[in-house]
């Protein structure tokens, strides 16, 4: 089987010499269609390493140096249960609620 290279939208194609160019090409092959479970599953992949960089994000707030106060600590320790929780929570991606980070007020001298 021999093939030809055409550049057709700024992309190069190679194809069987039997399509008369890359668009008559294209438009022969058939989209492969994915399956809800896994369009599904996949959002939940997403979602859950949003979550793990949230998590991350705040993982400096539980270290026993951090100079937050007790007040504000436990509010991390809610917010980052709150991230945790998630997969269990909501039946369905379309429906995750991110729960809103504790703010921090930053002292300027």
């Amino acid at each position: 089987m021999t093939f030809k290279k055409e550049f057709y939208k700024g992309v190069e194609y190679h194809f069987p010499t039997t399509f008369e160019d890359a668009e008559t090409y294209l438009a022969s092959i058939q989209a492969s269609t994915i399956s809800d479970s896994v369009i599904n599953s996949m959002q939940w992949d997403a979602i859950r390493l949003k979550r793990d960089s949230l998590i991350t994000a705040t993982d400096w707030t539980q270290t026993l140096d951090c100079q937050l106060s007790d007040e504000k600590k436990s509010e991390f320790i809610n917010y980052r249960q709150t991230l945790r929780n998630i997969p269990q929570f909501f039946d369905e991606p379309a429906a995750v609620v991110w729960p809103e980070e504790p703010k921090i007020m930053v002292r300027t001298k």
